[in-house]
């Protein structure tokens, strides 16, 4: 199997906020979207999707 792309990465995490604070905060990703519900968004400098959420 040969991939050429990758679409997005999920992170499931135990702490919702200090994730959000690692990923935001501590590496500087954007969020894109965040929907108020312990789910979030948030880009790569190069724009590549990664999704956290509260598991």
């Amino acid at each position: 199997m040969h991939l050429s792309s990758i679409h997005h990465v999920a992170i499931v995490c135990a702490d919702y906020e200090r994730s959000r604070r690692f990923y935001i905060d501590a590496l500087g990703l954007r969020v894109d979207e965040c929907t108020g519900r312990r789910f979030a968004f948030c880009a790569d400098p190069d724009g590549l999707p990664i999704e956290f959420y509260e598991g």
